[in-house]
């Protein structure tokens, strides 16, 4: 019961940036509809969009998840870019990026991996929250990966 508290908590931790973003944008939006011209309009609408997007995935890889501890579905493993991930989630998590005015740099080749995409995601988007969450107010957060013979190790 307690690993559920807490894996409960991580999501609900993970699921309030984008909400938050959503609540913020549309509410000055609201606000300052008839002060915003049309491109802040359209900018302003994509941007409700992509947090929209964030949020429903969030949201499907926690339905994953809760499938996967009823064994509905088994982890499948597959061929994946690690360099693709990491940049999705980074992007994702990009509002609070933003709002601590760090910079992230993240490997720029390729790293293909053999995971289970979904699994992969979350263990991502916990990693890089914590590393946005603990870090100073313009710091700087490195996500490097190193190979071995037999595995990928992550630092940071």
């Amino acid at each position: 019961m307690e690993n559920k508290n807490k894996f409960f908590n991580i999501v609900s931790h993970d699921l309030k940036s984008p909400l938050n973003y959503l609540n913020v944008l549309s509410t000055t939006l609201l606000e300052e509809y008839n002060c915003l011209n049309d491109e802040e309009k359209i900018q302003k609408i994509r941007m409700i969009n992509k947090s929209s997007h964030q949020g429903k995935a969030l949201l499907d890889n926690l339905q994953l998840w809760v499938l996967s501890q009823k064994e509905m579905i088994k982890p499948v493993f597959r061929q994946t870019n690690l360099t693709d991930e990491i940049e999705a989630v980074v992007q994702l998590l990009n509002p609070n990026i933003q709002k601590k005015e760090l910079t992230v740099t993240i490997p720029s080749s390729p790293i293909i991996v053999c995971t289970d995409k979904n699994m992969l995601s979350t263990i991502l988007r916990n990693l890089i929250a914590n590393a946005i969450k603990y870090s100073y107010r313009k710091g700087k957060i490195h996500i490097s990966v190193k190979e071995n013979k037999e595995n990928y190790a992550s630092s940071g």
